[in-house]
Parts: structure tokens; C-alpha cells; sequence
């Protein structure tokens, strides 16, 4: 099951494990074709986190899809104590909230007697390529094993399965579920050693299934409390950086994203595994390489800021001068440096600098490339990495682009930047009034905009501010553009961000007219899991079981359910599951759905890797075929 992601330019987009609905980056959506198994192209999908997306891969929308959970945070909304739409304390947004056990998270009792065994079921009695891939990844994100049986043991079973998605599907999944146990059988995937092939019964492990084994590991590395099971991972990414036999830039760049996560921030013990990874990362961004290979490259600056985080460190202090040298040209690689080189660097400077005086020249550097660079995306991003660094400087400098730069292109940009920048300087500080000047410079621009495209962005923007004033236009602009699905959708995300719970009734309208409107459905429907109503699940869950095949209205639905679901829809969503007389769509839906209700992580698991990505520079098991990890539910 995938959301069909983000993809690079001019690629074809083959059938997988997804979910229906639209495609990625560059992608237009799945339209059939043979599935890499060599199947008609079959199955749900979504689209690349939730956009649709054409041929323009500089749309803000493409960066919020990508990077929108760490911003909503839907989980913490969804198991909170409800407030009553109606009551007195939903519309004053008291503190004190109405206790509703019913609507809390799934318990483990619930998860270990009745999920798992369903799921399990499920899976032995089909070999329906998108019932298998969905119970697969539901079972792993469980993150439990059932008394009866290891979850693991299930996951590997369907590796030597010849359908080519199940196959790399349960070797992601084998990492995602949390064992330890997985580890080595992961690593004899990546590596494609003959244990691997004989796991899989094969003469070879094909370069997906290997490059699904990378990024199972790059999870259960993350994830594990054992140092050992980080190093061999991290072992494993250095020996196929090494091997330029290894013949696939999908392989390299799982290594190299794997490498990212074996060391964590804040783990304890960690510090030795991650100096050893940021030299390997260092050396392989310095080769020597040509134009064609440097995409694979442009992954390297994201993997080392997320070993490396802020700081000013020996090694920080290295790549930032780096960074910044090719962004402003004093660093040259080869003839040029490539567009993917400069964006990734963009994106990295945000996270490593701070708003210190010490940084000046990062400032400096940011600033002028959103003046004059010559790549679009580039520039965009340099917005955004000014964003992440805060301080009065880059305030001053996008406000500026907001109110005097091109209308339908960079201003929204800007104005998403300056949401983003409100957002984490309330993080920083808890308590923060909201910056007027900001709010109102938006809410001029939300009024003033022609482009529902832009408005759209104003409406993320006042969200991300929580600027409450201007929740009344907001409403307005939904009123106006509610037969416009993007914009309306980020009407709704935008009203819920602010926390505007009058918004709740025209939401909800919006809900009941959208069922055959997959993309405004998962958008108004996020919007009311933010706001934390969850009566709605009931309409949902009525229409995913309603006999109508729309594969697109089903993945909308079933994604919703996921979204705003919690312990009351697993009854439902378990008698749809098991009921073999029910349309196999729906079954396969409701298994997608309840691995997302019952999925033990705070935000999605592939968050992490979404996380300011370079998308621009994707590979197809990264994004770019909506068949990617990124793509998965």
C-alpha cells in the first residue's frame, strides 16, 4: 500500500503496493502498465503524500506534502481528550477537556488479541498482491508480536513470494516491525550474498529488493536500542558505497540515507558510530564523480545534517563551509556545480546553522542565492532553510519577498517560510504571542491574491502562525473556493493549524460533499482529526464499505480512517477485514487503515526520511514511481 509519491521527471509510473490516487513529482498518475512483477498494473494507491502532482516539481505544495506531519502532528490531536463539537468548551477552547476513554488509542489487549490474529488471518488466506502488501505493513507497524506467534516470522514467509512488490514489501516491512532478529537477514539482502538468495529463492536479489532491505535496516537502526545492530547496519551502507559494481543509484542512495539515521541525536553511546559515519558521508560527497552520478550525491548533505544537527562542531564547521562555497560559487565541481548539489545544500544550511552572529556568512550566502541564483528550486529552498534558521535578518528579508516578490511564484514560498519560521519560534519558546507583523502581511496577501494556488499557501501559512484574526477570511475563502479541491483542502489544513474550531460545521460539510473527491476528502478530513472531532469516522467508515470499486475514493477513505481513527473505529474496520463476502478493495482498505490506527510512532513511519528532502533528486524505491518508501501507508 503506498501513497503513490513524489517522482523524478519524465519517468514512467509502474503499478506497486500503493493506494489510489495521484501521482508524484513528475509523475502523472498510475495509469497502468505492467507492475514490476510483470503483472497488469493493479491496486490501491494515493498519491505522493497526498498531492496531485504535474509536470511543475517547484510548487510549494510538492515541500509541504512532503514535510507537512511534523507540523500537524495529527497523533497527539487524535489521542488527546476529545471536546464535544457543541459543547461550551469546544467553542470557548477551554482547558479543560470532556474524558473520553472511547476515543483513545488502541490498547495493547486490543492490538495483541484482536489486530494481530485478524491480520494474520488475513494474510493466509490470500495471495492478492495489494491485500498481501497491505497486511504486511499493517503487522509491522504494530511493532508487536503476538504470544502465538513472532510478527517477524510472518514478514519473512512472503520473500520468497515471486511477485516482485510483495517481495520488497515484506523486506521493508521486516525492518519497520522492530526486531532486532530481522538484522541479518536484512543485511544479507543489501548485500546480496547467497544466504539473501536463498531467502529469497533466487539466483540474485534484484537491486529493488535490495535497496527495500537498506531502508528496512535504515528503520530498525533508528529505532533499535542495541549499538551493535546500528554498526552492523552502518557496516553494511559503507561496504555498498564501496562496491561500484552495486550497479544501482536506488542501492547508493538507500546507503547513504541508512548511514543518516544509524546514530541518532540525544542516543546514548552513539557518538563514536556517528563521527564514523559522517567520514564516509564526507568522502563519498567529495568524489569525483560525473554529471550523471551527482543526484546520487545531492543525498549525502541530508543524511549528514541528520547526523550532525546544529552545532559548531570540527565537523559542522567543515561542511557548512563547504555548503556554502558551492552555493555561492567559490567551490566549483567540475564545470558546474548540478542544480541537485545546490538544493540539497540550500536545504542542509537551514538545519546545521543557528541565527548567531557566527553564521553571518550562511545568512549572507541564503540571502543571496534567493536574490540572484539561477536555479529556481534552489532559491525556494534557500527560503525554507532561512526559515529554519530564524532571527531578524531572514524575517526582514522574507517579508520583503512576500510583499514585493513574483506573485504566483515566490510569494508563496516566502509565505510558507514565514510560517514555518512562526511555528518553530513558538516551539522554542513556549508561550510566544504571535508576530502581528507576520499574521497581518499574510492575511493582506491572502486577501489580495487572484491565484488560488497562492491562497492556498497564505492559508498553510496563517495556520502554521496559529495568527487567529484571520480565521474569518479563512472561513470566507472556503465558501468562495469550495468547489476548487486543492485550495480548499488547504483551507481546511489551514483553519485547523490555527486551532479555529468554528470552522468545525463547514468542515464537516465539506466532508459529506467530498466522497468522490478523493484529494479534498484526506485534506478536510485531516482537518477535522486536528480539531479533534472524531464524529466523523462513522460517515467513513459507512461509505469505505458501500460496494462502490472507485479505487481512489477507497484510498481517500481508508487513509482518512488512518488519519483521524482511533480505538472506536477498530471494531468496524476489523468486521470489514474478516468478512470474505465483502469486495476485496474494501478488505484490502481496511487492512491499509488499521495499521495506521495502530501504529505505535507519533508521526508516520517514513517521516523521517521525508523530512527536508531533496526530492528533486529522487530515485524510483525512494519516490519518483509512487512505488517508493515514501509512497507507503
Amino acid at each position: 500500500p503506498t501513497t503513490p509519491g513524489p517522482s523524478a521527471p519524465g519517468a514512467p509510473s509502474p503499478a506497486g503496493p500503493t493506494t489510489p490516487g495521484p501521482a508524484a513529482p513528475g509523475f502523472p498518475g498510475n495509469t497502468g502498465g505492467l507492475a514490476p512483477g510483470g503483472g497488469p498494473a493493479a491496486g490501491p494507491k494515493t498519491g505522493p503524500r497526498g498531492i496531485q502532482i504535474g509536470e511543475d516539481l517547484s510548487r510549494w505544495q510538492i515541500y509541504w506534502e512532503f514535510n507537512k506531519d511534523r507540523f500537524l502532528e495529527l497523533r497527539d490531536s487524535i489521542h488527546a481528550p476529545a471536546v464535544v463539537s457543541g459543547s461550551d468548551e469546544f467553542y470557548l477552547g477551554a482547558s479543560r477537556r470532556i474524558d473520553a476513554v472511547e476515543m483513545a488509542r488502541p490498547s495493547d489487549h486490543d492490538v495483541r488479541t484482536r489486530v494481530l490474529p485478524a491480520l494474520r488471518d488475513a494474510l493466509a488466506r490470500t495471495t492478492q498482491r495489494d491485500m498481501v502488501s497491505s497486511c504486511l505493513m499493517a503487522l509491522a507497524k504494530v511493532g508487536r508480536d503476538h504470544p502465538g506467534f513472532p510478527v517477524l516470522h510472518l514478514l519473512s514467509q512472503q520473500l520468497k513470494t515471486h511477485d516482485q512488490e510483495i517481495r520488497e514489501t515484506a523486506a521493508l516491512a521486516m525492518g519497520l516491525c522492530g526486531s532486532d532478529a530481522a538484522l541479518e537477514p536484512l543485511c544479507e539482502l543489501a548485500l546480496d550474498l547467497p544466504a539473501g538468495r536463498t531467502r529469497l529463492d533466487r539466483a540474485r536479489v534484484d537491486f529493488r529488493t535490495r535497496s527495500f532491505a537498506l531502508w528496512g535496516l535504515a528503520v530498525l537502526a533508528n529505532h533499535t536500542r542495541a549499538p551493535e545492530v546500528a554498526r552492523r547496519a552502518a557496516e553494511v551502507a559503507q561496504t555498498v558505497l564501496r562496491d561500484d559494481r552495486s550497479g544501482s543509484a536506488n542501492v547508493h542512495v538507500a546507503a547513504i540515507h541508512l548511514l543518516g539515521l544509524v546514530a541518532p541525536r540525544g542516543r546514548a553511546g552513539a557518538d563514536a558510530l556517528r563521527a564514523e559515519a559522517v567520514r564516509i558521508l564526507e568522502a563519498y560527497f567529495d568524489r569525483a564523480v560525473g554529471p550523471q552520478d551527482e543526484f546520487v550525491q545531492a543525498h549525502a548533505p541530508t543524511a549528514l545534517v541528520r547526523l550532525l544537527g546544529r552545532g559548531d562542531t570540527p565537523a559542522h564547521r567543515r561542511l557548512k563551509a563547504k555548503l556554502v562555497g558551492l552555493l555561492n560559487g567559490r567551490i566549483k565541481r567540475g564545470r558546474r556545480t548540478g542544480s541537485n548539489i545546490l538544493r540539497s545544500a540550500a536545504l542542509a544550511l537551514g538545519e546545521l546553522s543557528t541565527s548567531d552572529a557566527a553564521d553571518a556568512a550562511i545568512h549572507e550566502a541564503l540571502r543571496n542565492y534567493v536574490r540572484s541564483g539561477k536555479d529556481a528550486q534552489a532559491r525556494y529552498f534557500a527560503m525554507i532553510a532561512m526559515a529554519y534558521i530564524g532571527g531578524a535578518g531572514q524575517r526582514t528579508e522574507l517579508l520583503q519577498i512576500l510583499q514585493r516578490g513574483n506573485k504566483s511564484l515566490d510569494r508563496p514560498w516566502a509565505a510558507l517560510a514565514l510560517g514555518i519560521t512562526e511555528f518553530l519560534a513558538a516551539r522554542r519558546t513556549p508561550g510566544k504571542s504571535v508576530d502581528s507583523t507576520i499574521g497581518e502581511a499574510l492575511r493582506a496577501q491572502l486577501l489580495a491574491a487572484a491565484n488560488p494556488e497562492a491562497r492556498g499557501a497564505f492559508a498553510i501559512a496563517l495556520g502554521l502562525c496559529r495568527y487567529r484574526p484571520a480565521g474569518d477570511q479563512l472561513l470566507g475563502a472556503l465558501a468562495k473556493h469550495r468547489q476548487q479541491d486543492e485550495v480548499a483542502g488547504y483551507l481546511c489544513i489551514g483553519l485547523s493549524l490555527m486551532g479555529h474550531r468554528r470552522a468545525l460545521p463547514a468542515i464537516q460539510e465539506v466532508v459529506a460533499r467530498a466522497m468522490r473527491r478523493p484529494e479534498l476528502l484526506r485534506q478536510a478530513a485531516t482537518a477535522l482529526g486536528k480539531l479533534g472531532d472524531r464524529n466523523v469516522t462513522a460517515s467513513l467508515l459507512a461509505r469505505l464499505d458501500d460496494g462502490d470499486p472507485n479505487i481512489a475514493k477507497l484510498g481517500a477513505l481508508s487513509t482518512a480512517l488512518g488519519f483521524i481513527g482511533d480505538r472506536r473505529t477498530l471494531t468496524p474496520l476489523l468486521k470489514l477485514l474478516t468478512d470474505e463476502q465483502r469486495p476485496g478493495l474494501s478488505r484490502t482498505f481496511a487492512a491499509v487503515a488499521l495499521g495506521m490506527v495502530c501504529d505505535r510512532s507519533r508521526l508516520p513511519w517514513n517521516a523521517m526520511l521525508a523530512a527536508n528532502l531533496n526530492y528533486r533528486a529522487a530515485v524510483e524505491t525512494l519516490t519518483q514511481s509512487g512505488t517508493g518508501v515514501i509512497d507507503i501507508l
